[in-house]
């Protein structure tokens, strides 16, 4: 796996933790060859019920000796963003075919909600639009007092959070360059709340959305199960928390793979809970996985496979009482899937039966190429960023942001209640929409024994075969399986078909439907209704019917029927009998799927009634 943080440069920060004024220093570019690094969480993980953890992970070069350190290789092609390895600005743009300065942008407003107070964030995102000249008003570099506000869970931009202290102002700094990266005139909001609490992460929430948010994005959460107060006892309540028709709300997976295996089975043993993370696994928010993105020179897309870190390699992460990180995901314990995710070709699959499944898309989340950030808030004891200095940054904290604004640039929900509809809409009609990732898993939900799920990376370990699903990169084999955390015992989760893991043609768990291929599949998305009819004879009754595609999973349910001769009818497929022959013109309006959806124009035939 591949990517670093070179440090080199001047720290920026002046005693006690105070961004100094002055102007950041671009790093070297990364040397061709073999480094050495490690990924650390930016946040703390779990400390008690009810509390959530940002999904941000550090990628900090270091020595070959060093506790935990995975080699990589890096060569010509690969991103080089201030730090010396990262994706910038432009490769995401190209990457994903988006245009960051298209004028939608600037009807849009873009919310991200994090806790605690970077007392830096204005100055850095200034310093990161100096590097890129990003201009979020179209016409001068920097950021206006319109395009960028941060405000408290209240929504006043004067009764703000405490500062940071716990590593979420690294957060903080990557959501909101991402967010302005990808969308160069979108309004920003960043929501900073009081804690890391659900309890006021949800704050954060509705006042983004009573700022006028058109898009939310959310790169946090905590598991559905019992170890959290995300259980059952908050299960409607928290779920109508996140449920604001005609929002787009995104919400990253995490960084512990499938059912967050990876901290579930680490040596500290403080969660127990085997469940997807809360709020990506609410059926009306867009779950957002993480892929790893490999890029051509010219910075096209190479491939793009799922994230996962973890491998026989993992091995190591075991020894130091935690995974390497994979995105997350699996089947919800608590909430069931709208129809038209159950609709999608490939989710019958999963086996998650009418049960919800994350992640809804994908986008780059590997924190070995990772994103550059600048940040320059030493947030102290609790942070292990390396303040004052670009960094490169990962985890599925950087998808989410990614698709939010990518959303964005899409013009939003465009009315439509639950965006996903359209998303898997768009997916269903056109497959290339969306760029099929169908290389990697995030974990071993198959069920099988540890000694074959090793074996089917055991090139790695010193046996022949591979693993069908096992990502190969200039003839060195990348294991994608995590053998590294095998099931407890007491596991009730193995399914029969390990879809719900492992990326494959079509819909799948780590992935979704897919990662971006431009804007197209984020557009709302208007169905059309058709009209066929059956034998026309004068004094018999003529079938008629609703023809045409409503969303996945859906059925066309009802419409108003004029009938040419004066009369009318409802129904989806109504019969009526002409009294006499003749040519009659037929009008379908308000054709109705059985979500609620309207078909956007009327419907006109023209029938030929026989005697």
């Amino acid at each position: 796996m591949a990517g670093v943080a070179v440090v080199i440069g001047v720290s920026l920060v002046a005693p006690g933790g105070a961004a100094a004024a002055s102007h950041p220093q671009p790093r070297s570019h990364a040397r061709v060859g073999t480094h050495y690094a490690v990924n650390r969480p930016v946040c703390a993980h779990l400390a008690r019920p009810g509390q959530a953890t940002c999904f941000a992970v550090r990628h900090v070069e270091t020595s070959k000796q060093h506790p935990g350190a995975q080699a990589f290789t890096v060569d010509a092609s690969y991103p080089t963003a201030p730090d010396g390895i990262g994706l910038t600005p432009g490769d995401l743009a190209v990457a994903y075919q988006f245009d960051p300065d298209s004028p939608i942008g600037a009807s849009q407003t873009v919310a991200i909600v994090d806790a605690y107070n970077d007392p830096a964030i204005a100055a850095d995102l200034a310093a990161f639009d100096e590097e890129y000249q990003i201009k979020a008003d179209g016409v001068n570099v920097g950021e206006t007092a319109d395009s960028f506000t941060v405000v408290g869970q209240t929504g006043s931009p004067t009764a703000l959070p405490p500062d940071d202290r716990k590593g979420w102002s690294g957060e903080e700094a990557l959501d909101v360059e991402a967010v302005r990266g990808v969308c160069h005139q979108c309004r920003i909001i960043l929501v900073e709340t009081n804690d890391d609490y659900d309890k006021n992460l949800v704050k954060g929430v509705a006042a983004a959305v009573k700022l006028g948010a058109t898009e939310i994005s959310n790169s946090y959460g905590g598991p559905e199960g019992p170890a959290s107060s995300f259980g059952s006892h908050a299960r409607q309540v928290y779920r109508q928390h996140y449920n604001h028709p005609g929002v787009v709300i995104t919400a990253s997976t995490g960084d512990d793979g499938w059912y967050s295996w990876d901290e579930v089975n680490s040596l500290d043993g403080h969660r127990s809970a085997e469940s997807p993370n809360l709020p990506s696994s609410l059926p009306n928010v867009v779950a957002v996985g993480g892929t790893a993105l490999h890029l051509t020179s010219g910075a096209t897309r190479k491939s793009e496979s799922v994230w996962n870190t973890n491998g026989p390699g993992n091995r190591r992460g075991v020894a130091y009482g935690q995974g390497l990180g994979a995105t997350g995901g699996g089947c919800s314990v608590m909430y069931k899937a709208f129809g038209w995710q159950r609709g999608i070709s490939g989710f019958s699959k999963t086996g998650c039966g009418k049960h919800r499944l994350a992640a809804d898309v994908s986008a780059v989340g590997d924190p070995n190429t990772g994103y550059g950030v600048y940040d320059s808030y030493d947030c102290g004891h609790g942070c292990d960023l390396a303040p004052g200095f670009w960094g490169t940054i990962g985890g599925t904290s950087l998808s989410s942001p990614v698709i939010a604004a990518m959303w964005a640039l899409a013009g939003g929900a465009g009315g439509v209640d639950y965006p996903t509809m359209s998303l898997y809409g768009h997916v269903n009609k056109a497959k290339s929409s969306v760029y099929d990732v169908i290389t990697g898993g995030n974990s071993w939900c198959g069920g099988q024994r540890h000694s074959a799920c090793a074996k089917g990376v055991g090139h790695l370990i010193g046996q022949p075969k591979a693993s069908p699903n096992d990502l190969q990169v200039k003839k060195r084999y990348l294991g994608t399986l995590d053998c590294g955390f095998k099931p407890r015992s007491s596991s009730t989760v193995a399914v029969k078909n390990n879809r719900q893991c492992n990326a494959a043609s079509g819909f799948d768990g780590p992935s979704g439907v897919g990662a971006p291929n431009g804007v197209g599949a984020f557009t709302p998305l208007v169905i059309h209704a058709g009209i066929s009819h059956g034998a026309a004879i004068a004094k018999a009754k003529t079938a008629f019917a609703i023809t045409g595609d409503p969303f996945p999973g859906a059925t066309w349910v009802k419409g108003r029927w004029d009938f040419g001769d004066g009369s009318t009818g409802g129904g989806a497929a109504p019969k009526h009998e002409y009294r006499k022959a003749g040519i009659y013109t037929v009008t379908l309006t308000n054709a109705t799927d059985s979500y609620g959806n309207l078909s956007g124009d009327p419907t006109t035939i023209t029938v030929t009634v026989k005697k």
